[in-house]
């Protein structure tokens, strides 16, 4: 059909474009890094987009695909990606108080450590299951999407403080992998945290926020690896290949057990899991049928600022706007998610003005150095693109939470910092 070969056309082009991106930033950078790393997934995706799209079992799903959508989102996301773009992995990192550094570190162990043992139980329970039985994967995820597990309100406190430090830990682990003297417990719990907290969504039947967090892990490594020995480098290698096998045997047959007897199989499913953000955007982000007025994305924001008629959850939400075309029960990228909160104007404008903005407060102070309160906000916004290119918004709804905590983290380190300084120019004087 003439539709279909305009619509592969457009994708075609929309790699093209990604392809020339990478080209330009790696003659600008000369290396690899965290930017160059979400630059070469946005590529994949986009590939894997393409596969999909022209694929028998999805003829049904997507409709011809129009060239606008595709440069809103190319722009919008390259605008995005900007302050990790211009952030150099090779620039020197200004140590904050490592009394602080240590502190944070230590709550954020204690933390997993206390949820640790029922983690431990559930995700034995979990993983034993998906791989030993047919049905296992499938099982798990009605399990917890009908709520059919126990809980300690005790416990409940800290699996919350886990959910919202989650992300921020694997920053400090990232950190404190470049200092000169590292604590081996403290580094031990760490990554501890890390690892079962992928662990831990898999036993629930869940994949993406293993993915999220695997991503998360993989982002992370690229924007300290400049700063990294090379021994620590073969250390978190060896690591990652040993946990990543692990994590993709169990999500092998997570995916099997769940999507085995769906339409086309598990590799069908795969595709359609990594493929589909781009192809969904296209379709309906620019017709959706309405807006959601910023309740998924500033869910819990909304909620202090007391706006009225605020959904309480993913699935109010959905049902408030049942009318729109598409919801977040597909995925269409972070970018994606504002345009259906805000429209395409208004979706624009914020992502244009906050990365303005990121850009200017990341801006180097001294030539080769970046402090560690400015890096805290460049590791978040990696953290929002490299999740958000296959995804959605990742940090909606509760996960708003989890926004305030990088902004105190932020204020925090940057108090520390002019702290430090401040006694530095008393010692002078």
């Amino acid at each position: 059909m003439l539709g279909n070969d305009t619509s592969n056309i457009y994708l075609l082009l929309y790699i093209s474009a990604w392809i020339i991106t990478f080209v330009v930033y790696w003659k600008k950078k000369k290396y690899f890094g965290a930017g160059l790393l979400i630059v070469s997934s946005y590529i994949f995706y986009a590939v894997i987009s393409f596969s999909l799209y022209n694929n028998p079992y999805a003829v049904s799903t997507f409709k011809a695909l129009t060239f606008f959508p595709f440069v809103y989102l190319f722009v919008m996301l390259l605008i995005s990606l900007q302050p990790v773009l211009k952030y150099n992995e090779k620039s020197i990192i200004q140590q904050p108080s490592i009394s602080l550094v240590n502190f944070i570190s230590w709550s954020i162990v204690i933390v997993t450590l206390i949820t640790l043992p029922s983690v431990l139980s559930h995700i034995q329970d979990g993983v034993t299951l998906i791989l030993t039985t047919e049905r296992g994967g499938i099982d798990l995820y009605n399990e917890f999407r009908m709520g059919n597990h126990t809980s300690n309100s005790f416990l409940n406190i800290f699996y919350a403080l886990g959910n919202i430090s989650s992300d921020i830990s694997v920053l400090f682990l990232f950190y404190y992998l470049t200092l000169p003297n590292k604590n081996k417990n403290l580094l031990l719990g760490l990554l501890l945290g890390a690892i079962t907290s992928i662990l831990s969504s898999l036993a629930d039947g869940l994949r993406t926020e293993a993915s999220m967090k695997i991503l998360l892990i993989f982002g992370s490594y690229f924007l300290f690896k400049e700063q990294l020995s090379k021994s620590v480098r073969r250390t978190m290698k060896t690591i990652g290949i040993v946990l990543l096998s692990f994590v993709f045997v169990v999500m092998a047959a997570l995916t099997i057990s769940r999507f085995a007897s769906a339409e086309g199989g598990a590799n069908f499913q795969v595709e359609r899991y990594i493929g589909q953000a781009n192809l969904y955007f296209n379709n309906y982000c620019f017709d959706a049928g309405g807006i959601r007025y910023g309740d998924r994305t500033c869910n819990v924001f909304k909620k202090l600022l007391l706006f009225d008629n605020v959904p309480n959850d993913v699935m109010a939400t959905r049902a408030k706007y049942s009318n729109m075309k598409i919801d977040d029960g597909s995925f269409y990228t972070f970018v994606g998610d504002f345009v259906l909160d805000f429209g395409p104007i208004y979706g624009a404008l914020i992502l244009i003005i906050f990365s303005i903005l990121f850009c200017l407060l990341t801006k180097p102070k001294k030539r080769g150095k970046i402090l560690f309160h400015q890096l805290i906000l460049v590791y978040f916004v990696m953290s929002v693109c490299i999740q958000g290119g296959m995804y959605l918004f990742y940090y909606s709804f509760k996960m708003n939470y989890v926004i305030i905590a990088y902004f105190l983290f932020y204020l925090l380190f940057r108090w520390d910092y002019h702290t430090i300084r401040a006694k530095r120019l008393e010692v002078k004087c």
